[in-house]
């Protein structure tokens, strides 16, 4: 019934995908120019599944747009012939032939093996097939959805084919604006943390055991007397007399929770205490509030600069997949087709789940 020995090779291997794992359930036709890429309500329900009980739809819309497009990018990176030349779907293709009974695998070999071929050491089970009929391999594992039907195939020709889309673009080195604007945009990702400048008058209690209290309630009422050097009060202690511009993050770890809360609260330019830490007793002046701030260009330049470049990249994908897009429609069993493009907001317009 089939001439051509290749065909023999695959209809064999239809049989044993479709054995091994049945149909894919997106499959693709034609309406007019436009591409009309069949979608399974099945998947489309896994994904509403995914996301029960996220109040926002956000997350909803970008699963059904990534699901759409893994299909398009699939279709794209069979027509770019991605899969032809990689070596990780023709060993899979080979693999799964190998599931095929012995006899079976022994006829394909045969009938291979009267082409006389020879490509550059490529060799499927046994053997040889030269470039022309590398060529006519592709299509016959295409006509007969063998790259869709099995899911290791698809997925890889998946990521051939965003990497395609992906692939660098001179971009050009930005401008220090872009840099700014770009930080301006995306402030909350470059807020410097508030921080604290003090004084403190340190007491250990362990140098007095027996008059602790008196010696709070001395050190309180000579801090109070405003012509008094309060570095002569205080016992030696290896802690800093003035911290600057600590975060509430360093004085959590070095003084502890309790500790930062009241310099949170104390007022500026005034002793207040004492508060208490693991070393012992504090009294606190603070000197200097700096409030949370966006960080001068100058210190995130490194960061902004790949965060910029980022961005970039993925307005480039952006762009090239909405011109991918529009050359499909996307149709669900039931449904009407629609513009790739206008799939999801259809999709959640239909209620389905509902």
């Amino acid at each position: 019934m089939f001439k051509s020995p290749l065909t023999h090779f695959f209809v064999i291997a239809a049989v044993v995908y479709a054995g091994m794992i049945g149909l894919r359930e997106s499959e693709m036709t034609f309406a007019g120019d436009a591409e009309v890429v069949i979608l399974a309500r099945a998947e489309l329900l896994r994904v509403h599944k995914a996301n029960e009980g996220n109040p926002s739809r956000v997350k909803l819309v970008a699963s059904i747009d990534a699901l759409v497009d893994k299909e398009l990018l699939f279709r794209e990176g069979l027509k770019l012939g991605l899969a032809s030349n990689d070596a990780l779907i023709i060993d899979r293709m080979v693999k799964n032939i190998e599931y095929v009974s012995e006899q079976q695998v022994a006829q394909s070999r045969g009938a291979l093996a009267k082409d006389d071929a020879n490509i550059n050491g490529t060799n499927i089970n046994g053997a040889n097939i030269d470039e022309g009929n590398l060529r006519a391999f592709f299509e016959e594992a295409k006509s007969l959805k063998l790259f869709e039907n099995d899911p290791v195939i698809h997925r890889r020709v998946i990521q051939l084919a965003e990497q395609h889309v992906r692939r660098d673009k001179i971009i050009g080195k930005p401008q220090e604006s872009d840099l700014r604007a770009y930080v301006t945009d995306n402030s909350a990702d470059f807020m410097l943390p508030r921080r604290w400048s003090f004084e403190q008058v340190y007491l250990d209690p362990s140098r007095h055991p027996d008059r602790f209290p008196e010696v709070l309630n001395r050190t309180s009422k000579q801090l109070a007397n405003p012509t008094l050097d309060a570095k002569t009060l205080g016992d030696v202690t290896v802690l800093p007399r003035n911290v600057v511009l600590a975060t509430g993050k360093k004085l959590k770890q070095q003084f502890g929770l309790a500790f930062v809360d009241a310099v949170v609260k104390a007022p500026l330019n005034k002793w207040v205490g004492p508060f208490n830490s693991s070393f012992g007793s504090h009294f606190v002046r603070v000197n200097y509030v700096r409030e949370r701030q966006v960080a001068e260009l100058s210190d995130v330049y490194n960061r902004a600069f790949l965060g910029w470049l980022e961005e970039q990249k993925k307005n480039v994908y952006h762009d090239r997949m909405t011109q991918i897009r529009k050359n499909y429609r996307v149709s669900v069993e039931g449904f009407d087709t629609v513009a790739a493009k206008d799939f999801t907001q259809y999709w959640l317009d239909a209620n389905v789940i509902n």
